[in-house]
């Protein structure tokens, strides 16, 4: 890698001072190369980054169990000691995973197809990059990519819990301490946002706000998850109700596990509930995880199809994620599909092909297609270029507080891929 592009780049010295007490990621330089792996390091540290390095698969593994709080790996796919599938594998199976940034020399079809099996054991690609690295690329990448893996998790890393217990849990329920936030969509056709995704948080009376990847494993452990979503179904049909009659009826969309429906009782609460808040059930939207609804028994479809005889929208959420069955969206009353972020990051060359053709499908079906992890103008307006009918993101919104919603979108006006006014001020909240 060069060495004079590499003395210019990046952000200024104070902003170095700032990122490295900010709590930021370890940023792990897997590579076997120890000139390369020096370079990178002293570019990174000069930036600000935490960095750490391992010179193999083995090195790589001890380095991350031994770590506390998120990490952030550049990993070489050639290195010596373990395959690049064993270190997979093992970086999957760890309490915390890192995100990671994938290099290589070889054949960038080898870096996409490494991507796929990646994300196929649950573990986030923040991005790839061919060999010899662009020190600009490589630093805007990891730049992104800490940023994002900073925001998800709002508990400190010394609080972080191995497990909630039930009573925790229950405790939690009862006392309303899971609350919603939203994320507003970019809808093209009308260049405004007109509906918004609803999101968890515990507001721990201690801890502080708690991200929901830190609980919703101990929920369904526990058996708590048709409590909990009773208690978020019930905070968005308020405030659905309450803008309907303040005359400003947005689109809501809620996160339903098909697990639930499996016994009829939330599909009939959702009816009940709707019809006691006075909500007009074409203005929610039930997504419905991909990796969870096959195989559907026949008593989800029964729920499926009664909930949209009554008029909710349903949704397939992270569709692309996995290796999707085309045939549910014939038999399944899908009326949206929520494209996962797997797809519409370009961190393959053929995914753009693929999602062209998923958005075709889609609208033959008559079905609207929503592009989900939208983050920079580039993919915004590649999105719209493509015929996508919402955009969520980022680049849209972070998510609000149900109360800022309205004023915020007021304030925003027509989106043209940058956040506007009074978005921007929501960076810091989550």
């Amino acid at each position: 890698m060069p060495q004079s592009p590499a003395v210019a780049v990046g952000p200024c010295p104070a902003f170095a001072a700032e990122r490295a007490g900010s709590g930021a990621p370890l940023v792990v330089i897997a590579d076997d190369d120890v000139g390369f792996r020096e370079e990178l390091t002293d570019l990174l540290d000069s930036k600000g980054h935490r960095v750490a390095a391992a010179a193999d698969g083995t090195a790589l593994l001890a380095l991350l169990q031994k770590r506390t709080g998120p990490a952030l790996v550049l990993l070489d796919l050639g290195m010596p000691q373990s395959h690049i599938c064993d270190t997979l594998i093992g970086m999957s199976l760890l309490p915390e995973p890192p995100a990671l940034i994938l290099c290589s020399g070889q054949h960038r079809e080898i870096l996409e197809n490494v991507a796929c099996l990646a994300r196929a054991r649950h573990l986030r690609v923040a991005g790839s990059l061919a060999k010899p690295l662009d020190p600009r690329a490589l630093l805007r990448l990891v730049d992104a990519a800490a940023g994002q893996i900073e925001a998800p998790s709002d508990l400190p890393d010394a609080d972080r819990p191995a497990g909630f217990s039930k009573a925790m849990l229950e405790e939690a329920i009862a006392k309303g301490q899971f609350r919603i936030v939203m994320q507003p969509l970019h809808c093209v056709r009308s260049n405004s946002c007109r509906s918004a995704e609803a999101l968890a948080r515990w507001h721990h009376p201690e801890k502080g706000i708690i991200a929901p990847g830190l609980f919703l494993a101990d929920l369904r452990a526990h058996g708590l998850l048709y409590g909990f979503t009773v208690s978020i179904v019930r905070q968005v049909f308020a405030w659905s109700a309450r803008w309907q009659k303040e005359g400003r009826p947005l689109e809501l969309a809620i996160n339903l596990s098909p697990s639930l429906l499996s016994d009829g009782r939330m599909g009939n609460f959702l009816i009940a509930e709707a019809e006691r808040q006075g909500v007009d059930p074409a203005r929610i939207v039930l997504e419905l995880t991909e990796d969870e609804i096959l195989p559907a028994p026949e008593a989800v479809l029964d729920s499926l199809i009664r909930l949209r005889m009554h008029g909710f929208r349903l949704a397939i959420d992270d569709f692309g994620a996995e290796f999707s069955a085309l045939n549910r969206l014939i038999w399944l009353p899908i009326s949206i599909i929520k494209i996962d972020r797997s797809l519409t990051a370009r961190t393959n060359a053929n995914a753009p092909i693929v999602l062209e053709n998923a958005i075709d499908l889609a609208h033959k079906l008559n079905m609207h297609v929503v592009a989900e992890g939208i983050e920079d103008k580039e993919s915004f307006q590649q999105m719209q270029a493509l015929g996508c009918d919402a955009i969520q993101g980022y680049v849209v919104a972070r998510p609000l507080p149900p109360e800022e919603v309205m004023a915020r979108l007021e304030a925003q006006g027509p989106c043209n891929g940058t956040p506007g006014p009074g978005l921007e001020a929501s960076l810091s909240l989550f």
